[in-house]
């Protein structure tokens, strides 16, 4: 099973998100936009895990000890930059509470064997995807004002590939 740990945006944040994406969508309209159930700031992206050894994960995750803290949203921006764009994303501030909840999150899951990242953590929210060349590259990266909220707990999800995108299923709550 393909495993992830995230932030969920709470749902006023979200309404004022999917209010700035309505015009953008109707830019690229071929474009696949992330649903607004299935957006969220991931924190470790632990990829394929066997079903089998799935219990092995909480007791670490439960271990970590934080506080809530806020979280803040950047600028929009399309990665890779050019004609290969690719993905449009929200940045997300790396806070030092944000930073220190990901590398614990790193640090707990090493002890099961899940690889550390070999890059830096970049948090941001992934909006839309496309494989036609240039498409999101048009699009105006103009705002939107900062989201900001204050981050109670994270979540382990499961994520399901399929033709038409991703689809993710929490798995347990881990409050902060």
């Amino acid at each position: 099973m393909r495993l992830f740990c995230a932030l969920d945006i709470p749902a006023d944040a979200l309404s004022r998100l999917q209010t700035v994406l309505q015009p953008l969508r109707t830019q690229a309209p071929l474009a696949r936009w992330t649903g607004p159930l299935d957006t969220h700031v991931t924190l470790k992206f632990i990829g394929e895990f066997p079903e089998t050894r799935l219990p092995e994960i909480p007791p670490l995750l439960r271990r970590i000890q934080a506080e809530p803290f806020l979280v803040r949203t950047g600028q929009l921006a399309i990665t890779p930059s050019g004609r290969q764009a690719r993905v449009l994303w929200l940045e997300v501030e790396t806070s030092p509470a944000l930073a220190e909840l990901a590398a614990r999150i790193e640090r707990q899951l090493e002890a099961v064997g899940i690889p550390a990242e070999s890059r830096d953590f970049r948090p941001h929210i992934t909006l839309a995807r496309s494989n036609q060349m240039g498409l999101l590259r048009t699009l105006p990266l103009a705002g939107p004002e900062p989201l900001c909220w204050t981050a109670g707990a994270y979540h382990l999800y499961e994520s399901k590939l399929s033709p038409k995108g991703a689809h993710y299923r929490r798995l347990q709550t881990f409050p902060l």
